[in-house]
């Protein structure tokens, strides 16, 4: 007897010890590292959080970035039952139905921020796991679905990450959810990876010069770009029909190009003929009208490529022959012309004689 008491406590540190995934064999599918007794405490771990490729259009280069460096995510872990509840508590492993945080690290490795947390000893409540990015604090639970209301600044990614498990058949019987008992009775039973996936579309700007057509075209740069009319607010479901979808909230405005965190623009020069220079990126919510409307600021330079004269702006609509989709970045090359100067040349002409007029005042 004394010494099953010490192998369960030695179970639990070890697992205590693990909450990050330190000690977890590194190969594809992680593997849960020792094998839990009976009714002993499982801690709740997981492998990797992945984000999956961006679709490309038109075969244009990748430029989001497809790693972690210590982002911060909410998770939820829910009944997957079809008769749970998820707006009440019961129903949720971490008890509450707003998200625990974890912190992502380089590699995708997750720790929770207040853990360690435990599967229940003896529950057979099947639990997937969801989440999304950047956390969203208050959570809006239904009976059968959870969502999160998000701003959309332009800058700001907004991802959504799940992981359910896979049916897996012992002895006759089907374990079809994440619990202290599947970990007991699935011989190398893979710990939960996160797959998340972009939310919203993300728009890549360069600008060009077109050939011109003739005159004397006065040098010309891009002072600045707004995308027009697009929603600013939006739900992400994170939890039922239609997970992983944002919803537009009402809200509409502007945005404006970024890099990084930074405002794109000040004022940048058209490039030479054959050449390209990039603006800026835009992150939106996906058009439903294959089109975004944009308006263009443009002003014309001195011999010293200062910018001289009243800036000019013009409204441009960028179409696409689909729906511009999430998880997909689009290349927008603008193409700028030289701005003309209007030239207005005075001719004098002479007075001509018109008809005597007679009028008789009474």
């Amino acid at each position: 007897m004394k010494k099953n008491l010490l192998y369960v406590m030695a179970m639990v540190a070890v697992f205590a010890g693990c909450s990050s995934g330190e000690g977890f064999d590194e190969k594809e599918g992680n593997n849960t590292p020792v094998e839990p007794v009976d009714n002993s405490e499982v801690e709740i771990a997981f492998g990797k959080a992945t984000t999956v490729e961006v679709q490309q259009y038109n075969n244009t280069r990748a430029v989001l970035e497809n790693t972690w460096n210590g982002e911060q995510i909410g998770i939820w872990g829910v009944d997957r039952s079809e008769t749970a509840e998820w707006n009440l508590v019961s129903s949720h492993i971490f008890g509450q139905t707003d998200p625990v945080t974890a912190t992502v690290a380089g590699g995708g490795n997750v720790t929770f921020d207040n853990g360690p947390y435990y599967y229940p000893m003896s529950s057979k409540v099947n639990y997937s796991f969801y989440s999304c990015y950047p956390v969203a604090r208050t959570a809006v639970a239904a009976r059968r679905s959870i969502s999160c209301p998000y701003t959309i600044d332009g800058k700001t990614d907004i991802m959504w990450g799940s992981a359910v498990c896979e049916d897996k058949m012992v002895g006759g019987v089907t374990y079809s959810g994440y619990n202290a008992l599947y970990f007991r009775k699935v011989v190398d039973a893979p710990v939960p990876d996160l797959k998340f996936q972009h939310c919203l579309t993300r728009l890549n700007f360069v600008v060009q010069k077109g050939i011109e057509g003739g005159g004397e075209p006065v040098p010309v740069a891009v002072q600045d770009i707004k995308v027009l009319n697009v929603p600013t607010a939006a739900n992400l479901t994170v939890v039922g029909d239609g997970a992983g979808i944002l919803t537009e909230s009402g809200a509409t405005g502007e945005l404006s190009l970024y890099n990084g965190d930074t405002p794109s623009f000040d004022t940048i020069v058209v490039p030479e003929l054959g050449q390209e220079k990039t603006l800026g990126t835009v992150l939106l919510m996906p058009s439903k009208t294959k089109e975004y409307e944009l308006e263009v600021t443009l002003v014309a330079l001195d011999e010293y490529n200062a910018p001289t004269g009243k800036p000019e702006k013009g409204i441009v609509k960028i179409n696409s022959k689909v729906d511009f989709a999430p998880n997909t970045q689009y290349k927008v090359a603008l193409t700028v012309y030289g701005l003309q100067i209007v030239k207005v040349h005075a001719t004098l002409a002479e007075w001509e004689t018109g008809e005597d007029i007679t009028q008789e005042v009474n």
